[in-house]
């Protein structure tokens, strides 16, 4: 009998001896940015990985050519190009593919969108495999999803279409992806303990052994898959629980007059205070998208439940932070007296939503630009040193580009969106020089300019951000 047949099985000094002897051929389905570095990671310990995506030709051609577009981290790009028609192949999700695989890990979209928890994409994945899959193979969840998906829809699906029985003819497993974009590869091999839960004793068995030969830090084994899918949820909802928290104390700090940053070092030197970082908006695929899974589900059980209040509240803050940008711009410009909208050009600094990465999936940047079109400016126009082309047109006039210079130069307001590292090189005078304008605002959404000296007398700047009061420079 093949081996790859009885992976997945009671004799569980055979499947160890598989897994040393990395006789597991491993599926990722779903090569985007997390997939690429699952996969990434265990071509580095040594198995042989088949990635399945539906964009394979695109993924294939990129590698070809080493395309940076392949993936951002150097690490994760240089691994899949040396191993590819080596140890690492790409496909199609065929039956004849996935029939081959000893183990699914599977990491794909789940989302919140028109208010409800969209998982049409795993059950898609869920049926494909259930179809096509082996006696004896295992079946390991990671993509972030409300508790009880891995159980409710994956394990039935899998059975429905298979005609096996979860637990006894093939594995089921939940590992929650705990990592974060431009450093996941060492997030996941060096940095983070791995979460494991199974749906019964023999999978923990299983996705504990297999994780602990790619994780250095090992594995931690949650109590059910429920557990585990509620570990990751409330890791992302603590998070945005606490800029929420964060935005509102600097709030409060610009209209006393207070330096929020300042008071937020000294207060964190306190070992029970955490206090996170404000910005100009939550981004991301994860964290706008966790809170609500939890009060979703919260609201099944209970309608009214208060449990849900807080985490609302703080989704509702976070969301609405571009727009209080937005308005915070207006304020200055008319402490400017600038009323002419249309021949303001805006330079935004940051596309991505989180610095030092490119990733503009729900980026607070974007809807501020559009916010800012919706009041009548026309000359927007965003910065972004990760761009893989020079310019981008993102619609309705807007226009990202990588030269900083061309961003700034003719710019009345000047907004740092994004705590990109190239942009603590910036200060009042090397903008001033830059913009060549009589009057300027320059808003600081990311406390990233530290000197503020007088540039000159004939230069009227208004200088603000979140957590800071506006003052003349």
């Amino acid at each position: 009998m093949n081996a790859r047949e009885i992976f997945y099985s009671k004799d569980l000094e055979n499947m160890r001896r598989m897994i040393k002897d990395r006789k597991v051929l491993i599926g990722v389905i779903g090569l985007g940015s997390i997939g690429a570095v699952v996969a990434s990671a265990f071509l580095f310990k040594g198995f042989k990985v088949v990635g399945i995506d539906k964009r394979r030709d695109d993924i294939v051609r990129m590698i070809k050519k080493k395309s940076k577009d392949l993936h951002q981290e150097d690490v994760v790009r240089k691994i899949l190009m040396q191993s590819f028609g080596k140890k690492f192949f790409v496909e199609e999700p065929k039956p004849e593919v996935i029939s081959d695989l000893d183990v699914y890990i599977v990491i794909v979209p789940v989302e919140w969108r028109n208010d409800h928890v969209d998982t049409s994409v795993l059950e898609e994945v869920s049926e494909i495999i259930g179809r096509n899959m082996r006696r004896g193979s295992l079946f390991i969840l990671e993509s972030s999803v409300p508790p009880g998906t891995t159980r409710r829809i994956s394990r039935d699906f899998l059975e429905r279409f298979s005609g096996m029985i979860a637990g006894e003819d093939f594995g089921v497993a939940y590992s929650p992806e705990r990592v974060s974009l431009g450093r996941a590869f060492e997030d996941l091999v060096y940095r983070y303990p791995k979460i494991v839960s199974g749906i019964n004793d023999l999978s923990l068995e299983a996705v504990e052994n297999l994780y602990n030969t790619v994780v250095e830090k090992g594995v931690l084994r949650a109590s059910s898959l429920e557990t585990a899918e509620f570990t990751k949820l409330i890791e992302g909802v603590y998070r945005d629980v606490n800029i929420a928290l964060a935005n509102s104390l600097a709030e409060i700090a610009s209209l006393i007059g207070v330096d929020f940053w300042e008071a937020r070092e000294l207060a964190n030197t306190q070992p029970y205070s955490h206090i996170h970082m404000p910005g100009t908006g939550v981004g991301g695929v994860c964290l706008p998208n966790y809170p609500w899974f939890l009060i979703s589900l919260a609201e099944v059980f209970d309608k009214k439940c208060w449990c849900r209040d807080i985490i609302k509240i703080a989704r509702d803050i976070n969301s609405s932070q571009p727009k209080r940008v937005v308005e915070k711009i207006i304020e200055g410009l008319n402490m400017l007296e600038i009323k002419d909208y249309k021949n303001v050009k805006i330079c935004i600094l940051g596309l991505s939503y989180r610095g030092d990465i490119y990733d503009i999936r729900g980026s607070p940047s974007i809807e501020i630009a559009r916010s800012l079109r919706e009041k009548g400016f026309e000359k927007i126009f965003i910065h972004e040193p990760y761009l893989s082309k020079d310019n981008l047109d993102l619609g309705d006039k807007i226009v990202a580009t990588k030269d900083l210079e061309e961003c700034i130069r003719g710019s009345n307001v000047i907004l740092i969106s994004t705590d990109h590292s190239i942009y603590k090189d910036l200060d009042i005078k090397k903008i001033k020089e830059l913009a060549e304008e009589k009057k300027m605002l320059i808003y600081d959404g990311r406390n990233m300019i530290k000197t503020l000296e007088v540039v000159d007398r004939e230069t009227e700047i208004l200088y603000g951000g979140v957590g800071k009061s506006w003052r003349k420079l």
